[in-house]
């Protein structure tokens, strides 16, 4: 089997370890611009390669085998017929494993996946064949299934380990953070947890789908009792302050529409939201008197909360307040600017990214 390889020095150092794990022979067929480069880059290789002053037959086999782009191998078998089916694939997830990408090996290992799949244990997601240990925090190696595990608040994959690639292709990754909660048998429990554990903390344990469900009924009822003064009140906190810099207590907003709005000084979508809040809230001043806005900073300081503050009429909760983390959380706020509508009786109705 004879993998022929088209590669250029961009792009590609990632894939040269994964494809120096692979047996047979390989003969690389560099698109450099100098020979100087070529030489610099072949260097890196332990296989064979096409002359770079061969000009000939790079181009010949360029025309060959249609080659529109870079980084492009062509598995021949022992006879000089080419093999298809996505090798370098193959090559890219299963390195040295997956020799000698024939058809038959490609089924074979799709049969072992899918067995793997059928009978998936935590020491199939997590062992590899040349590694049975997961590493501490302070980079102390842990035998897998040891009770050492139980001693030890968080663990990872070693740095560069080939079984973290497998992961993302076994689990379907496609953005992160992911938390895939496994059950004890090793199998899935809940494929990401993220966003319940974002709002629920650990009242989300143990990630059940009847625990979920009691959440949701929770949140349902809070919602339903929501009142605008167990939104705003915190204790103490038991008020807003005006442009005078005087505290308003929370009560004198009952009854009114109110807006949260969530914002920023460094952030540029902000600072163009602003001037379109600005122009809506005089136009509803003049008509609506039972309306107002409650500007929440996530200014880094209070020169910055200030100055920003100075060019808004309404009201705000004061720099450093404690509410803004809780209210953030209440409302789910992961990006700047947001509007949060709450009824006369503080209820919400509307919640929006600006």
């Amino acid at each position: 089997m004879l993998p022929l390889g088209i590669c250029s020095p961009f792009g590609d150092m990632e894939f040269l370890p994964v494809l120096g794990l692979a047996e047979g022979k390989i003969v690389q067929e560099a698109l450099d611009d100098d020979v100087e480069s070529f030489n610099d880059y072949f260097s890196k290789m332990p296989w064979l390669a096409i002359s770079f002053t061969d000009t000939k037959t790079r181009d010949a086999l360029n025309r060959h085998f249609k080659l529109n782009g870079i980084r492009h191998l062509v598995f021949l078998n022992e006879n000089g017929k080419v093999l298809k089916d996505g090798r370098a694939m193959l090559i890219r997830e299963h390195g040295a494993e997956g020799y000698q990408f024939t058809p038959e090996r490609l089924k074979e290992i799709k049969e072992q996946e899918d067995e793997a799949r059928k009978n998936q244990s935590l020491r199939s997601i997590l062992e590899s064949p040349s590694r049975n240990f997961l590493i501490t925090t302070n980079g102390n190696k842990v035998k897998l299934f040891n009770e050492e595990l139980n001693d030890v608040p968080w663990f990872s994959l070693p740095f560069k380990d080939k079984r973290r690639g497998k992961l993302i292709q076994y689990f379907k990754i496609s953005s992160i953070p992911t938390l895939i909660i496994i059950r004890p048998d090793g199998k899935i429990l809940n494929p990401n947890a993220v966003d319940a554990i974002e709002e629920n903390g650990k009242y989300t344990y143990p990630f059940t789908l009847d625990r979920l469900s009691q959440l949701q009924n929770i949140e349902k009822a809070r919602q339903e009792a929501q009142t605008l003064e167990s939104v705003l009140v915190s204790r103490d906190l038991d008020f807003v302050v005006g442009k005078d810099g005087m505290k308003i207590p929370v009560s004198n907003l009952i009854g009114e529409y109110t807006l949260l709005y969530f914002n920023a000084n460094w952030c540029p979508p902000c600072c163009l939201f602003n001037k379109q809040l600005l122009k809506a809230y005089h136009e509803m001043k003049a008509k609506h008197n039972k309306f107002e806005v409650i500007y929440i900073s996530y200014a880094k300081d209070q020169a910055s909360y200030d100055n920003h503050y100075s060019t808004m009429p309404w009201q705000a909760l004061p720099f450093h307040d404690k509410r803004k983390q809780s209210l953030s959380h209440l409302f789910k706020v992961k990006g700047i600017p947001v509007l949060v509508a709450l009824d006369p009786t503080g209820k919400t109705y509307d919640h929006n990214k600006c």
